[in-house]
């Protein structure tokens, strides 16, 4: 990928931030009982997390489980939430760079919302979008990202996600933009390119501070080493 990235998109849990022990809090109250540790399951909206642990629910019976979480999460659990080493560091060299910044969440946007406000980040994005940002919810993170694209007139050639599971790298490769992920997250980096994968927000901050930038104030080396790939690995 040859042009500069002009706008960065994050995904929030495992990425920015470490929300595990809040989740895991809440969905202990929720099905009353001992849980297997759920970094593993961590990603996707907590109505396929807990289908996951419960897979002989029905859809009421999982409404219902659900509505435990949300209830137990969306007043105590967001709270046990605290910021990725690096993540203060890399938004702040973001703006310094003047690059436009968006959140995109499969986490609602009522405990996004306050999250953001906890960790004083919120005024660091250009705009955050939820699975809930229009009703009906998307049904697909993939769908929330054509959205971002479509709503901020973004081209998704001079765009990078970055995230932490494997649904974060399909999402950006289906939209036609590159990505990196990163290994300390929820998802690890098993399927990943060896390419389009990184350890922390550290190894990022690094190449953005390490490399030269181009006139648009973003490093060639951080464009070619984010090269958008299928998830078969063939170069898109």
């Amino acid at each position: 990928m040859s042009a500069a990235i002009e706008s960065f998109i994050f995904d929030l849990d495992g990425t920015l931030v470490d929300s595990l022990p809040g989740i895991e809090d809440s969905v202990r109250f929720a099905l009353a009982r001992p849980i297997p540790p759920l970094r593993p399951l961590v990603g996707p909206p907590i109505r396929t997390i807990l289908g996951r642990l419960e897979p002989g629910l029905n859809e009421v019976e999982l409404d219902e489980l659900t509505a435990r979480f949300r209830k137990a999460y969306d007043s105590t659990g967001w709270r046990h939430t605290a910021l990725q080493p690096g993540a203060n560091e890399l938004l702040a060299e973001l703006r310094n760079r003047g690059r436009r910044i968006f959140l995109v969440t499969n986490k609602p946007a009522f405990a996004t919302g306050r999250i953001l406000a906890m960790l004083a980040i919120r005024r660091c994005f250009a705009g955050v979008y939820t699975r809930d940002s229009r009703t009906p919810a998307f049904a697909s993170k993939t769908e929330v990202l054509g959205s971002l694209l479509l709503r901020q007139w973004l081209d998704p050639r001079v765009c990078l996600m970055v995230g932490d599971t494997v649904e974060d790298y399909v999402s950006a490769i289906e939209t036609g933009m590159p990505a990196f992920i990163v290994a300390n997250g929820y998802g690890g980096s098993s399927g990943i390119p060896a390419g389009c994968s990184l350890e922390s927000l550290h190894d990022l901050l690094v190449l953005l501070s390490g490399s030269q930038t181009s006139s648009k104030g973003m490093p060639g080396q951080l464009a070619g080493q984010a090269t958008a790939q299928s998830p078969r690995g063939e170069i898109a």
